[in-house]
């Protein structure tokens, strides 16, 4: 039911934004076992543990292992998690990586035609080759 996986991944992003990380991952860690993931869901929450500026939320290495589950669900072709990954790997440290996903993500996008997402892509892009972070205000 795609609105009750909706409802679920909300529910994941309000706890994440109340620093309520234990209640967030439990729903995380049921919504993985379940049949069909809510893919914009997890995609969503894994760029928020990624990017968000609250440290006390922030979370690049639980971000990369969904964002990385989101890769493989979507056999690497699919832009949105190919740039979460980027961010999340870039968070961590690792650079060179996040510059290869990002490039990956960027190509797809292209191919795509969607402008507004190679225009995101490619900003964050030129931050991982300058070694720096893409962080969102919360």
């Amino acid at each position: 039911n795609p609105g009750y996986a909706a409802s679920r991944w909300n529910k994941v992003l309000f706890y994440a934004r109340e620093r309520k990380k234990e209640e967030a991952y439990a729903i995380v860690q049921d919504g993985l076992t379940q049949s069909s993931v809510y893919l914009d869901g997890l995609n969503t929450f894994a760029r928020f543990l990624a990017t968000t500026d609250d440290s006390n939320v922030r979370d690049p290495q639980t971000a990369e292992l969904l964002a990385r589950r989101g890769c493989e669900l979507t056999h690497y072709f699919n832009p949105y998690f190919l740039d979460t990954l980027a961010a999340a790997c870039a968070a961590r440290g690792r650079y060179f990586e996040a510059c290869q996903l990002a490039s990956r993500a960027l190509t797809i996008a292209l191919s795509l035609g969607n402008e507004e997402l190679e225009r995101e892509i490619t900003g964050r892009l030129k931050r991982y080759k300058s070694n720096k972070p893409y962080a969102e205000r919360s």
